[in-house]
């Protein structure tokens, strides 16, 4: 499935607006914000609380839509939604290019305000209009539009798609187009809620005056691919875009060139957010004689939106899942969370460092996913029924777990403390078994299956002198996987392990240099793994594409593997 965000333009407008979202979303929130301190009053309570004929100002609607539009856009964002592409109808175009990383939103906020201003100016109010005709042809239209034009200007401004075209002019001049598209078999001309006549001629002195404007703004190439509302084309650099089109080939031909972008967009890759400068053209609203500010014209991207990966061909994988990871806190947990984060993924991050936790969940919110700490023991089984309650109270349902808390206290058996083997078997083996068991319940619960990946070691088949405590449990890991994967298949639910050979962690970094080079010398890649390298293991494990895998895991071979 894919999903394009299309944002909405002036005539959206409602007291209330976005009052919900800021209350329920601190990201929405944030949002309404930051558009108060760059506009220099509060635009919060104009949307929140109105009235609606301050609200239907141009100067105060064109703000007022982008920054409901974008609380609206980071509500969804921080909870996994994302699109493959984004666009929008004429003002909401720059909400996209928002969307699109390519204006920064105290940028955007700013200058729609200016662009309604002198919008504004250019036709003071009650002097335009605009009108939806409702199921009739664009020649009918036109025709319409001459004949009652009588010096004045009135003309199509917006082909929103079939069956729908606004026109847009002298307000006079537009009530006469209004009778004379009925009168020839319109269903419907409907007058719009707007103060001014955009997408027509009579707004060039607005495209002068905002042309500079423009130019002081920083644009960059977007990191979602942005299709215009000019020609309907995703271009590789806002340079390229075209300066004028005809009126007709706006929404509808979006819509129409939709497929063919889509198509196109799996074929090209991100160039990354090279800074620039405005468009060079000003801000007509979209078309002849008048031309949207908004043109600020980026390339296809397949790219991630800061962080979290849009795949080319597809939507994030793991949008909409709730992944906990134990042993969250650095090394291969680490890099596993924030592998599924990216893949679209909210993550409940396990471990008992509350600082290093904390510093995760800002990494990986930073790039646009969705983190939450969890402090949690997994060697207590009180600590793991708490964690896993915390996580489906907080996020709603638990759909994977990846195993991966794990402990050295490395020995020679005969100089081995009770303590030192009975730690390793709590922490590595007996954790599986209580936080496997704790989250079963709500993935039974569920009835949509789930993914569970344990994270166990080869030291697990081959064995390693001074490791005989971390060598049983991580075999036990395995037995446990296999098991486990025949008791609950029939319910969807899948069972694997994942065992690292030798991964440059903490875990690792003691090692004599000769002992690593002889690590090294029987890994038949010849170098040390990352980190990395076991998350995207995991991370295809957890995903549909691995829904008929189950009970598999390491398998005893000769040479000491990479990863299995």
């Amino acid at each position: 499935m894919s999903i394009a965000f299309l944002f909405p333009g002036q005539g959206s407008q409602k007291a209330g607006m976005g009052q919900a979202l800021a209350a329920a979303f601190p990201e929405s929130r944030a949002v309404f914000e930051e558009a108060d301190r760059a506009l220099g009053f509060a635009l919060s309570d104009l949307c929140f609380q109105g009235p609606d004929e301050d609200l239907q100002l141009t100067s105060n609607t064109q703000p007022a839509i982008l920054a409901t539009s974008i609380a609206a856009y980071r509500a969804l964002a921080s909870r996994g939604v994302r699109p493959q592409w984004v666009a929008g109808h004429s003002l909401g175009e720059y909400s996209a290019l928002v969307a699109a990383g390519t204006l920064t939103l105290t940028d955007a906020v700013a200058v729609v305000r200016r662009r309604g201003q002198y919008m504004q100016e250019a036709v003071p109010v009650g002097e335009g209009a605009m009108a939806a005709i409702l199921m009739l042809d664009l020649p009918a239209i036109e025709q319409a539009c001459r004949e009652a034009a009588s010096g004045q200007v009135v003309a199509p401004a917006n082909m929103n798609g079939p069956g729908q075209v606004v026109i847009a002019g002298h307000k006079a001049a537009v009530e006469r187009a209004m009778e004379k598209c009925k009168a020839a078999g319109a269903k419907r001309a409907v007058a719009l809620p707007v103060s001014a006549p955009f997408h027509c001629s009579l707004m060039k002195p607005a495209q002068d005056r905002l042309e500079p404007e423009l130019r002081r703004i920083e644009f960059r190439d977007p990191v979602v691919p942005l299709m215009n509302n000019v020609d309907a084309a995703v271009r590789e650099d806002w340079r390229g875009m075209p300066r004028r089109t005809h009126p007709a080939g706006l929404v509808a031909g979006t819509l129409a060139a939709g497929r063919r972008a889509a198509g196109e967009r799996g074929r090209r890759h991100v160039r990354g957010g090279r800074p620039g400068r405005g468009p060079g053209r000003a801000g007509e609203e979209d078309r002849e004689g008048s031309a949207d500010a908004e043109r600020a014209r980026p390339r296809v991207t397949g790219g991630d939106a800061d962080g979290p990966r849009l795949e080319a061909g597809g939507l994030m994988p793991l949008v909409g899942k709730v992944s906990l990871v134990t042993g969250a806190s650095r090394g291969i947990g680490r890099a596993i969370a924030t592998a599924l984060a990216a893949d679209g993924a909210a993550v409940a991050l396990a471990a008992r460092d509350e600082a290093k936790l904390a510093e995760v969940v800002r990494e990986i919110e930073a790039k646009g996913g969705k983190a939450m700490p969890l402090v949690m023991n997994v060697a207590d089984a009180a600590s793991v029924e708490a964690g896993v309650a915390r996580v489906v109270e907080t996020l709603g349902r638990i759909d994977h777990l990846v195993n991966n808390a794990g402990i050295t206290r490395d020995n020679l058996l005969l100089r081995m403390k009770p303590e030192e083997w009975q730690d390793v078997i709590t922490t590595n083996l007996s954790s599986v078994y209580l936080c496997t068991q704790a989250v079963l319940r709500p993935m039974l619960k569920q009835k949509s299956g789930g993914r569970i990946v344990n994270v166990t070691s080869v030291v697990g088949l081959v064995g390693n002198a001074g490791q005989a405590n971390y060598a049983a449990s991580k075999a036990g890991v395995i037995g446990f996987t296999k098991s486990i994967a025949r008791e609950i298949a029939s319910r969807g639910i899948t069972v694997n392990a994942v065992a690292p050979g030798f991964i440059e962690t903490d875990m690792t970094h003691a090692m004599t240099e000769k002992a690593r080079e002889g690590m090294i010398g029987a890994i038949p890649l010849g170098r040390v793994g990352r980190p990395e390298d076991i998350a995207g293991v995991v991370a295809f494990l957890v995903s549909e594409s691995a829904a008929y895998i189950t009970g598999q895991g390491p398998r005893r071979r000769r040479r000491l593997p990479h990863v299995e």
